[in-house]
C-alpha cells in the first residue's frame, strides 16, 4: 500500500511532538524556560554585584512574555539595554546578546508592521546608547558590528511572517478550490442523475403505460365474451400499474437523492383533512365533506386522489384568496368522486395560472380510467370534479 508524503510527514511530526516533554509543547512554558536559562547565564557572566545586574535581570526575564506581548517586551528590553549604558563600562555578554536578538526577532515576526518598526527601532537606539560609553564597542565600527545581528534577525522575522501569511493564504485558496471541485462534481452527478431519470421516464414509463392502456382496452372488450382472457388482462393491467407506481417512486428517489422526502410514506386520501386545515390557516377558509363508507383503495388511486385534492386546493389558495373553498369526497360502490370548489376572492378562476397543474391532474385521473372536469362554477368560482372507478380493494 502506498503512503503519501503528507501522511509520513504528519506521522513524523506526531512522533517528534510525543518525544518533546509536555511542558515544552506550551509556548509560554517554553519561553519561560528560555528566559530563566538566559537569566542564570547572564547573571553568572555579569556578576550579582555589577551595577547593571538589575537591568540585565529585567532584560532576560521579560522574554517569558515575548510571544504574548512582543511590543511591550521589546520596549522593556530597550529600556534595560539603554539603562546599562548609564553605568561605567556597560557589560556585553553572550546571554544578554541572545536575549536582545530573540526580542527583536519576535517583535518582527509576531507583531504588525507598525509595531515591528517601533519595537525594532527602540532596540536599535538602545544598543547605540548602550555602546557609546563602552571602551570596546564605543566606536562607529563597534556599534555597527553590534547592530548587524539584531537588524538581520529583525529582517528574518519579517520574512518569516510574510512567508507564513502567504502559506496560510495558499492553504485557504487550496481548500476553497477543493470545495469548489467537490461542488462541481456533486452538480455533475446530480445532472447525470436527472438525465437518467428523464430517459427512464420517457422510455420505460411510456412503454409500461402503453401496456396498461392496451390491457385495459382488451379487458373491456373481452371480459364479457372471454372471462378467462379478461381476468388475465386485468392481472396484466394491475401489474403494469403497480410497476408504473414503483417506477415513479424510484425516479423520485433518483431525482431527489439525499432528501428525506424521497423516503417518506406516500400520503393517503384520509389526510385530506390535514390539507384542508393548512389551507384554512393560510387564509382560505375550507370545508371538508366525506360521504359514503370509506374503502381500501389501490395505492396508485389513493395517491392520485390525494394529489388531485392537493393541487386543486393549491390553485384555489393562489387564485381565490379572500373567498372560501370546499372539498367533497364521496365513496360509491364502484366509484370515488372528488369535488373541489372555490368562490369569492380576487380571482376565483385559476385557469390562467394553473394550466400545468390541471394537466397533471388529468394525467393522473385518466391513467386510472377516471374522468376529470373543471371550469367556472355558477357562483363565479371554479370547480374541479374527478372520478375514479373502483373495481376491488387492493
Amino acid at each position: 500500500m502506498r503512503v503519501g508524503r503528507s501522511t509520513i510527514y504528519r506521522a513524523g511530526m506526531k512522533v517528534a511532538l510525543n518525544s518533546v516533554p509536555s511542558f515544552m509543547r506550551n509556548a509560554f512554558a517554553l519561553d519561560g524556560a528560555i528566559a530563566v536559562a538566559l537569566t542564570i547565564l547572564t547573571q553568572v557572566e555579569i556578576g550579582a554585584s555589577h551595577p547593571s545586574a538589575h537591568a540585565a535581570l529585567l532584560l532576560t526575564l521579560a522574554l517569558a512574555f515575548r510571544r504574548r506581548a512582543p511590543l511591550a517586551v521589546a520596549g522593556l528590553v530597550a529600556v534595560a539595554v539603554a539603562a546599562q549604558g548609564l553605568v561605567a563600562n556597560p557589560p556585553s555578554v553572550f546571554g544578554e546578546y541572545v536575549a536582545v536578538t530573540l526580542a527583536i526577532y519576535t517583535v518582527a515576526a509576531d507583531a504588525p508592521l507598525w509595531q515591528a518598526v517601533i519595537g525594532g527601532t527602540a532596540i536599535v537606539v538602545a544598543i547605540v546608547v548602550h555602546d557609546l560609553p563602552s571602551s570596546e564597542y564605543g566606536t562607529a565600527g563597534g556599534i555597527a558590528s553590534d547592530l548587524m545581528t539584531p537588524i538581520a534577525f529583525w529582517a528574518v522575522g519579517r520574512a518569516v511572517r510574510l512567508a507564513l501569511r502567504r502559506a496560510r493564504a495558499a492553504r485557504a485558496a487550496a481548500e476553497q478550490a477543493s470545495e469548489g471541485s467537490a461542488e462541481l462534481a456533486r452538480r455533475a452527478v446530480d445532472d447525470e442523475r436527472r438525465h437518467i431519470a428523464r430517459e427512464l421516464h420517457d422510455i420505460v414509463t411510456h412503454s409500461l403505460g402503453v401496456v396498461v392502456l392496451q390491457a385495459q382496452g382488451g379487458r373491456r372488450v373481452l371480459e364479457q365474451r372471454e372471462p378467462a382472457v379478461g381476468e388475465a388482462l386485468d392481472t396484466i393491467e394491475r401489474s403494469g400499474r403497480a410497476a408504473l407506481d414503483e417506477m415513479r417512486r424510484l425516479l423520485g428517489l433518483i431525482r431527489d437523492e439525499g432528501e428525506r422526502s424521497g423516503l417518506a410514506p406516500q400520503p393517503r386520501l384520509a389526510q385530506a383533512s390535514e390539507l384542508v386545515r393548512r389551507v384554512t390557516e393560510a387564509g382560505l377558509p375550507t370545508a371538508l365533506l366525506v360521504e359514503g363508507e370509506p374503502v381500501v383503495l389501490e395505492p396508485g388511486v389513493e395517491l392520485s386522489a390525494y394529489r388531485v385534492v392537493q393541487e386543486a386546493l393549491t390553485n384555489s389558495l393562489k387564485h381565490a384568496r379572500g373567498g372560501h373553498a370546499a372539498v367533497r369526497i364521496r365513496y360509491e360502490p364502484l366509484e370515488l368522486e372528488l369535488e373541489i370548489t372555490n368562490a369569492g376572492g380576487r380571482n376565483g378562476n385559476p385557469v390562467g395560472g394553473a394550466g400545468r397543474g390541471l394537466l397533471g391532474m388529468r394525467e393522473r385521473v385518466t391513467f386510472y380510467g377516471g374522468t376529470l372536469e373543471h371550469g367556472p362554477s355558477a357562483d363565479g368560482g371554479f370547480r374541479v370534479h374527478a372520478s375514479f372507478p373502483l373495481r376491488s380493494p387492493a
